[in-house]
């Protein structure tokens, strides 16, 4: 039976998360936030959650998916609708998770016109990750958000940069969070899951996976750090995502829904940097930060393309108009307070840590 394929020219776009409850209440609170501030940005927003594999009924060209805990704004009942494959073949071959979460994603921009598409999902425990990469570079306006160990890594950088190799989102007891973090028996304080990580710290002493407003009450108030930190996470290795922890992109999803068109970029000391027709080199000695034009261009240094910030990454100063001379340098001596040398070039915002044994920002 062929597929029938719909067309649309509608800047629309259809966001399918692996969980039914973090996920799906963050990127809810963001719709709300996208939708009431800007308004004509999307045609449509459409989230979806993506529950056990369990199937209850087929109808027409769906079938029907149980929800261990429905959301009462997204769903009347425990059920909501999902794709159907037209044949056992098909199924079979994208059944796996997380390759299921990219197919379906496929089918809804197929079938419904989406022209963009997210599937959001985890490193968990899953073991088709390549395939369900592979997939979506395959297809055009498909993109992955992803987070490794879970989730809760895109929550805790809003607060700071922790490089542990946490192995859970929560701990368990009969499949319920046992709520590390709060002095509960066997609690792990955070050594083995993030959201123990995160009670312990008291970032979000009372998180929950079905907390509400997480963007607008922790998302907001930390950009541009959560972004900034997102960047680190992808220079802690050259291998793929999903054999890095930790690791996410969800910020590039958010970025891309709120309309923000800032790349960020964390650059290492003593590393070529490229930047308005020429490179530099950053060095750091004793409080004091080293700027080399090892390019064959000038560069010319200014209040607005260069500056300093504190350990959030807000702006502490401005660099005072100077001119770069290839193989020439500039010193600047550091404030007690400043950690960031940040270099703008039109929407790429570039950060170099001057602090190296600052190693974990925490966000009060």
């Amino acid at each position: 039976m062929a597929r029938c394929k719909r067309t649309t020219h509608k800047n629309n776009i259809v966001i399918l998360c692996e969980g039914s409850d973090t996920e799906v209440k963050y990127f809810c609170d963001l719709k709300s936030y996208v939708e009431e501030l800007h308004p004509d940005s999307f045609s449509d927003i459409k989230i979806l959650p993506v529950a056990d594999e369990i199937i209850r009924e087929k109808k027409g060209s769906r079938r029907k998916k149980t929800l261990r805990q429905p959301i009462p704004s997204l769903h009347s009942d425990k059920h909501y609708w999902c794709k159907w494959e037209h044949t056992d073949e098909e199924y079979e071959l994208y059944k796996a998770q997380p390759t299921r979460y990219v197919r379906e994603t496929q089918l809804y921009m197929e079938e419904d016109g989406y022209v963009e598409g997210w599937a959001v999902f985890d490193k968990d425990t899953f073991t088709d990750h390549q395939t369900a990469f592979k997939l979506a570079e395959e297809i055009e306006g498909l993109h992955i958000a992803f987070s490794s160990h879970c989730f809760e890594e895109w929550l805790l950088l809003h607060f700071e940069r922790n490089p542990h190799l946490f192995s859970a989102s929560v701990c368990k007891n009969d499949d319920k969070d046992r709520g590390c973090g709060t002095n509960v028996p066997g609690d792990c304080h955070g050594t083995v899951c993030l959201g123990g990580y995160i009670r312990e710290k008291r970032y979000i002493p009372d998180y929950a996976k079905s907390q509400e407003s997480i963007f607008t009450t922790y998302t907001l108030p930390h950009i541009p750090l959560c972004y900034l930190n997102a960047a680190w996470t992808r220079t802690l290795s050259d291998n793929p995502p999903y054999e890095c922890n930790p690791y996410t992109n969800i910020d590039m999803l958010v970025k891309r829904l709120s309309g923000d068109t800032r790349i960020f970029h964390w650059y290492h000391t003593n590393e070529n940097i490229a930047l308005c027709g020429t490179t530099i080199r950053v060095s750091i000695a004793n409080r004091t930060v080293t700027i080399e034009n090892t390019g064959n261009r000038a560069l010319i240094l200014k209040a607005d393309t260069c500056m300093l910030c504190n350990e959030y990454a807000e702006v502490t100063r401005r660099l005072s108009l100077d001119i770069l001379e290839p193989k020439s340098n500039k010193e600047i001596q550091l404030a007690e307070n400043e950690y960031f040398l940040h270099l703008r070039t039109g929407n790429d915002w570039s950060y170099i840590l001057t602090t190296p044994s600052h190693s974990s920002a925490t966000a009060g």
